[in-house]
């Protein structure tokens, strides 16, 4: 298992990462579909940001109540448009500052629990998960979406 120091590291790495992709869209380049039926840049910027918050609350429903409420949307897709036309008439800097904020909020969170959280397990539905593994799902959904924005830079020629 990891521990709060390496998942830490981990997380300002992953960020690190995904704010050197977004460095590179010019600002009317946010308007621009990722693919074909896909999201644009600011879409999946705002995407992301929703589900780390929504999985920071997660976590914070852990540690206060010691159980993770594993119900969600049942419909992902219709919550993810829902989430992107909330936020469609916000400017780049906003989206950008709520990204930085719920990765500022993350740190922070993880930062003031003891180091034994690290070490716990818990359920979520039907898997067994410890911050690890919470952790590198966000991690991993992440990734998918950088590959997307580092394919439309490349289409771009860029």
């Amino acid at each position: 298992m990891h521990n709060k120091k390496e998942i830490i590291l981990e997380l300002k790495a992953h960020r690190k990462r995904l704010f050197q992709v977004l460095k590179k869209f010019k600002e009317e380049e946010w308007a621009e579909p990722l693919g074909p039926g896909k999201w644009t840049v600011q879409d999946m910027v705002v995407h992301l940001t929703h589900w780390h918050r929504w999985g920071l609350n997660k976590l914070r429903q852990m540690v206060a109540y010691g159980i993770i409420d594993s119900s969600g949307p049942k419909d992902t897709d219709a919550l993810n448009e829902l989430i992107a036309r909330a936020w469609a008439q916000h400017s780049i800097f906003d989206i950008k500052a709520d990204l930085e904020g719920i990765f500022n909020e993350i740190q922070a969170f993880l930062s003031h629990l003891p180091e034994e959280w690290f070490n716990k397990t818990w359920e979520y539905g039907d898997i067994e998960a410890d911050m690890e593994r919470w952790m590198k799902f966000f991690a991993d959904h992440d990734r998918e979406h950088i590959r997307e924005l580092e394919a439309l830079k490349g289409r771009q020629g860029q």
